[in-house]
């Protein structure tokens, strides 16, 4: 699994395009950002709030991704979002996730 910040919906545009084999998840503020992603090829559209602080970040997805059966014990998924967070970046980060 893909899982991608934005705030303009960019990131999940660009990984649309390359068509993956697996499910893109991607989490943005706006809603009305939220609307159109969810018209690109494999994206599933999540709102989240705003979060200044990566580590923070990473538990809150990684707890929805488990409350919504999406990951299990053991899973990893790749994360990629612009650092710094909370501002309006191109995506430079990519970060490999474990679910504990």
């Amino acid at each position: 699994m893909v899982v991608a910040f934005t705030i303009s919906g960019g990131t999940p545009r660009l990984l649309s395009k390359a068509r993956p084999p697996v499910p893109i998840v991607a989490y943005c503020p706006s809603g009305e950002t939220l609307r159109r992603i969810a018209l690109y090829w494999g994206v599933v559209p999540r709102p989240l709030e705003m979060f200044t602080e990566i580590d923070t970040l990473v538990k809150s997805v990684s707890q929805q991704l488990r409350e919504q059966e999406m990951v299990t014990a053991g899973d990893r998924f790749v994360m990629v979002f612009g650092a710094p967070i909370g501002q309006r970046n191109p995506t430079n980060t990519i970060r490999v996730v474990e679910i504990g």
